[in-house]
């Protein structure tokens, strides 16, 4: 599940996801850096709800942001930022 996903040229797929500007997913998991940590994430929106789940993979830190709300009329939820502030903190390298 944490392993990227790899196109038939052998190409690793990569896109920007938030700060990152090398992201790849695995088997449903956003799998980029943070900290210069590793990191899954996966979160989303319905019907008025968010949810992101971040997890330093070879950390024992996570955070978990729920909200009832979403900002944007796309899957875009208002819980990934502060997700990613609170890992961020946790992992000693919250930015100012």
């Amino acid at each position: 599940m944490l392993a990227p996903a790899v196109l038939s040229s052998g190409k690793i797929v990569e896109f920007p996801f938030r700060d990152s500007k090398k992201t790849s997913y695995g088997l449903g998991w956003f799998l980029t850096d943070m900290c210069g940590q590793s990191v899954a994430a996966h979160g989303g929106t319905v019907a008025g709800f968010s949810s992101n789940l971040s997890w330093a993979v070879n950390r024992s830190v996570s955070a978990i942001a729920l909200s009832n709300g979403k900002s944007l009329p796309d899957r875009t939820g208002v819980v990934d930022k502060p997700a990613a502030r609170a890992l961020r903190t946790a992992l000693g390298c919250a930015e100012t």
